[in-house]
């Protein structure tokens, strides 16, 4: 149950909600107008509950939304056990080579010196990622890190 939550010391709303088992309070970006609930006045003035009215709104929007992804996820989820007959998992990004070797495929054995390269190369991505985005960051990828743009050294261009 999502509930909007005013603080003392700022004048602006925040949305209070569980997802997942977890707390999220989260600025709505509407800004507390007008005279705010004393004791003799329950409800504030009409600028103050206008101001209410469009942060409850927010509010909901946030809420649908996240009721949304929470339905789609399961959809892509459920389609993929159709197909599969198992979840879609996740592996930490210290776990990328272990993984990496358990992918089926036809030619089974491969060359020691093919497998140090490629351990080599994810061990250069996870102390890369861990030095970028913190240690904390090792047990998953998230949107924002994948979506960032590869920083280029001085004098590199995208030309071959």
């Amino acid at each position: 149950m999502a509930s909007l939550e005013l603080r003392k010391d700022s004048s602006w709303w925040y949305g209070r909600w569980t997802e997942n088992g977890k707390v999220i309070v989260r600025n709505l970006d509407v800004e507390v107008i007008g005279k705010r609930p004393s004791e003799g006045n329950t409800s504030g003035d009409n600028d103050f509950r206008e101001s209410r009215a469009v942060a409850l709104d927010k509010l909901n929007q946030i809420a649908r939304d996240a009721i949304t992804r929470r339905h789609t996820e399961g959809i892509a989820q459920a389609v993929h056990v159709a197909r599969t007959g198992h979840r879609v998992g996740t592996v930490p990004v210290d776990g990328i080579f272990p993984a990496w070797q358990g992918i089926p495929r036809k030619q089974v054995e491969l060359s020691d010196i093919y497998l140090k390269w490629v351990q080599g190369v994810f061990r250069r991505f996870v102390e890369f990622f861990a030095a970028r985005y913190g240690a904390s960051a090792r047990n998953s990828i998230s949107e924002q890190p994948a979506r960032s743009p590869r920083p280029r050294p001085a004098g590199w261009s995208a030309r071959w």
